[in-house]
């Protein structure tokens, strides 16, 4: 790994690590269900963020990333590197479709377990999921 990303990694992991605190010694909490549990407001909030993160940037990320490698290949003109950059594009794209319909699907699963009367932990991811504090 490079010096540079890894101080960069580093600063990251650093600064996650001196939020903890502030999130776990948090005055808020969340009642999951018929208080069962209670997480902290600012880790749902974190968990909540993530979440969103995962669904939307990792297929927005793959798929600019696949137009960049078929780019490359076209001004390269070079014919057997743009076959093999489009099926590239082709499997980022599929990916990308994969990571968007899998977060929806848990999102899907949880609602429909927490409407047939399954509460406790389910309401919590409920609560994660759709960040409705």
């Amino acid at each position: 790994m490079k010096k540079k990303n890894f101080k960069l990694l580093n600063y990251v992991f650093v600064t996650i690590f001196l939020m903890i605190p502030s999130i776990v010694f948090a005055d808020e909490t969340i009642s999951c269900g018929e208080s069962i549990m209670e997480i902290p407001l600012g880790a749902a909030q974190i968990m909540h963020a993530g979440y969103l993160l995962i669904k939307i940037a990792a297929p927005v990320v793959l798929v600019f990333m696949g137009s960049i490698d078929l780019i490359k290949a076209v001004i390269g003109a070079d014919e057997s590197e743009i076959k093999k950059n489009q099926i590239k594009f082709g499997k980022r794209i599929v990916s990308a479709l994969m990571v968007f319909l899998v977060m929806s699907i848990i999102q899907l699963v949880f609602h429909f377990l927490a409407q047939s009367g399954f509460s406790g932990p389910t309401d919590c991811v409920n609560t994660i999921l759709n960040g409705k504090y």
